[in-house]
């Protein structure tokens, strides 16, 4: 069974820039690409650095600190020091909410925004 954890409004995720959040103990990156959002593992393959300091050029996040690309569709490496793809998410927009497939049910309590958003 797939649960769906509503992560914000749509408003909340501005365009290009990526979105962090922890559930559990994973880490998962958010992209509103305008005509579709991606969700994918926050954690550079390469140095294991955090996505979320990178910057998105089409359908690709590049990593902030050694500019290893992913494709964010896929997770595959697109270009530089990296050979491991990301693991990838469902997300989906419901009601004006993005929402993320993920394989258990979580509480609402175990889903954490990053670093420094303010929200609610």
């Amino acid at each position: 069974m797939t649960y769906y954890l509503t992560l914000g409004n749509v408003e909340e995720f501005p365009k290009g820039p990526p979105r962090a959040f922890t559930i559990g103990d994973v880490e998962v990156a958010i992209v509103n690409g305008g005509k579709s959002f991606y969700a994918f593992s926050n954690i550079c393959t390469h140095r294991f650095e955090r996505l979320q300091d990178g910057f998105v050029e089409d359908d690709n996040i590049v990593c902030a600190y050694h500019e290893a690309i992913y494709d964010m569709k896929t997770g595959e490496p697109v270009e530089g020091p990296t050979v491991d793809p990301l693991s990838v998410y469902q997300v989906r927009v419901e009601n004006g909410e993005v929402q993320l497939a993920w394989p258990t049910e979580v509480a609402v309590a175990e889903v954490q925004h990053e670093a420094g958003y303010v929200g609610d």
